[in-house]
């Protein structure tokens, strides 16, 4: 009797701790103390939940309450597109990382142009160069015979103005002398501008040199100018020894103006 009692009370302690746990979850959801993990079999309303369960799988799916992958069930490595580099200051991408669109593609290098010169570019160029060795030996006529000009007025005495006299006060030769080479410039000076201007157009397009060019072009021009001046103020050169003072003044500045601007290029172009 003492056996069967202890048998009864044993299968009626069992029977009482198969009864259902008052803390159990609803439906087929598994909870296990300390863990935060669904089975995706489970029949909540969760639209994660339901997307496996309609897959028919029971991945287990992490709640995340920061939105992240493992809400969304992205489970793997996640495709990156080429040529882009992850940047801080973006907002996330796909995956919930920082993702700037920064091009990591190297530039193409600009391929520099190639520029043609015709043939009568480098004649031009030849007789401009001829023209800027023949005149310095120019200048250093002209200015010999201005000298002396002005030295025998000086002496022989100045014609005042609107007074013609039939015969001139220095000699004629040497007076002749100083208008042909003077003529002989400005017949240089206008063919060096013509040829040099027409090479600056051509060349317009070649950066390297291209501030040589100019500040030679300039200095030129500015001779050029003063050597105008010059040839205007030689009219009156023979009345007062004012005039021609102004008149070897202008010459003087507008051949070192001219000479400064060929001699540069002598040393800048090598």
């Amino acid at each position: 009797m003492i056996h069967v009692a202890l048998i009864a009370s044993l299968v009626a302690g069992g029977l009482g701790t198969t009864g259902t746990r008052p803390d159990s979850a609803p439906g087929n959801v598994s909870t296990a103390a300390g863990r935060d993990t669904l089975f995706a079999t489970s029949a909540e309303t969760s639209p994660d939940r339901d997307l496996a369960a309609a897959a028919g799988t029971s991945t287990p799916i992490t709640t995340d309450p920061s939105g992240g992958d493992a809400a969304r069930g992205i489970v793997g490595p996640r495709a990156r597109p080429d040529g882009f580099t992850r940047g801080a200051d973006s907002g996330p991408d796909l995956g919930g990382e920082a993702f700037a669109p920064v091009d990591t593609t190297p530039p193409r290098a600009k391929r520099p142009r190639a520029i043609e010169y015709s043939d009568w570019y480098y004649r031009r160029l030849t007789m401009h160069r001829i023209g800027s060795y023949v005149e310095f030996p120019l200048f250093a006529a002209e200015y010999v015979l201005g000298e002396r000009l002005l030295q025998d007025q000086q002496q022989l005495g100045f014609v005042p103005a609107g007074r013609h006299p039939d015969t001139p006060r220095v000699p004629p030769g040497l007076l002749t002398a100083h208008t042909l080479v003077a003529g002989g410039l400005g017949v240089l000076f206008g063919f060096n501008t013509i040829t040099g201007g027409w090479n600056l157009w051509e060349s317009r397009k070649e950066p390297v040199g291209r501030t040589r060019r100019i500040v030679h072009t300039v200095l030129m021009l500015v001779s050029d100018v003063g050597f105008a001046a010059t040839g205007a103020a030689g009219g009156g050169a023979k009345h007062s020894l004012s005039n021609a003072d102004m008149h070897r003044s202008l010459a003087e500045a507008s051949i070192g103006v001219a000479g400064a601007g060929t001699i540069m290029m002598w040393i800048w172009n090598h």
